[in-house]
């Protein structure tokens, strides 16, 4: 089971005339992780997943990372606190570090379809 099936969550490309696509993020039923994860990967968009990768991959390492990470279009409390072996979305989701970081590779591997 991949990760964002764990997670119930749907990945969703769009294009709009003129325009670069677009990728979305849903989470399926009512879960506070769920919605979280959504937000953070829509957030996350198509160019910053693989700065956030670097450091979860860091931190899984035992290399030096940044303990917080949030994407430029948002503010930080929808960012990632990385404390190994975990990370805090949103101040307040827990989800192990090694989840979110083969979520994320789903991800960018979707985003670069």
């Amino acid at each position: 089971m991949s990760r964002k099936q764990q997670y119930n969550l749907v990945f969703s490309k769009f294009a709009v005339h003129g325009y670069r696509d677009s990728f979305l993020c849903t989470e399926v039923g009512e879960s506070a992780e769920a919605h979280a994860l959504s937000n953070l990967l829509y957030a996350l968009g198509r160019w910053e997943g693989p700065s956030l990768l670097e450091e979860l991959d860091n931190a899984l390492n035992n290399r030096p990372f940044e303990e917080y990470y949030s994407p430029d279009n948002a503010n930080f409390s929808e960012g990632v606190q990385i404390t190994p072996p975990i990370t805090i979305i949103n101040q307040q989701i827990t989800v192990p570090l090694s989840h979110l970081k083969e979520l994320i590779e789903e991800w960018v591997a979707f985003t670069k379809l």
